[in-house]
């Protein structure tokens, strides 16, 4: 994203979600960092349920887990890349990057309570919102249609 681009991204934006009133404020480098960090934990949480699931042996966990620490060194979630890119826009993901531009102006708000918020409301509204504070557009063809949080 260019500079211009991310100058057009205003400072704050109000938010309703489930009636109640919020105040999405626009995420800096460190947040960035911050979405990074939490796509590669899930990441790797997901694959390590998926291993051990399938009743792998220890070697073979081993193996694996030594593959998927070579790819992290990678970095893949890192801000630009494409499974960042994905990763931001995907519903699942809506409650940690809603969290991010609400903790500024609501600091005791967990993600948590922002994916209980999130699970009756009006989250395809409050999608569209907090992808334009980061930047990206409504209408990308990442955005999926499912319900946010459902892992």
């Amino acid at each position: 994203m260019s500079t211009e681009q991310t100058n057009n991204i205003p400072e704050t934006k109000a938010i309703q979600i489930k009636g109640c009133d919020f105040v999405l404020t626009k995420p800096g480098i460190a947040d960035f960092g911050t979405l990074s960090k939490m796509f590669t934990e899930s990441y790797i949480a997901s694959w390590l349920v998926a291993a051990k699931a399938s009743g792998t042996g220890d070697d073979q966990l081993l193996s694996f887990m030594s593959t998927l620490h070579r790819q992290m060194l990678l970095q893949p979630f890192s801000y630009g890349k494409r499974p960042f890119d994905q990763a931001i826009q995907d519903p699942a993901n809506l409650p940690s990057v809603l969290w991010i531009c609400l903790r500024q102006k609501q600091p005791k708000l967990k993600v948590e309570q922002v994916r209980e918020l999130l699970e009756m409301g009006n989250w395809k509204e409050v999608q569209e919102k907090a992808m334009a504070m980061y930047g990206y557009s409504s209408s990308a063809p990442a955005l999926k249609e499912s319900t946010p949080g459902a892992a």
